[in-house]
């Protein structure tokens, strides 16, 4: 059984958020595993693309190693899609990765890499 951890609360450019006391924002659950695979998903980019135009075959690379540092993740179960797509010069990534987790089924966007 996985445990339900707890984590600070980014927005989507990883900057902290706050809560209405002012104090930092926590998340758990599903929202603490979509932090954490957005944050390896944009490891996985800024690691292999450095500013390289996404080429058919930088995309097939991209995928693969994506797919294999979520899967690393034990609250992942499967990940039933993943796509990167060119998004402006063709240097930046949009990904879109559908996951089925401890805490069920989600799809979720991450951009702005």
């Amino acid at each position: 059984m996985v445990e339900q951890s707890a984590g600070l609360s980014l927005d989507e450019y990883f900057d902290l958020q706050f809560d209405g006391s002012g104090d930092v924002a926590s998340v758990n659950g599903v929202d603490e595993l979509k932090k954490d695979l957005s944050i390896a998903v944009w490891e996985v980019v800024n690691d292999e693309i450095e500013g390289q135009v996404l080429t058919a075959n930088v995309i097939v690379e991209l995928e693969s190693n994506i797919r294999t540092r979520v899967e690393q993740d034990e609250r992942v179960d499967e990940i039933s899609q993943l796509s990167v797509r060119r998004t402006g010069s063709g240097s930046v990534a949009e990904i879109d990765i559908s996951v089925e987790s401890a805490f069920g089924s989600f799809n979720q966007n991450i951009n702005n890499l």
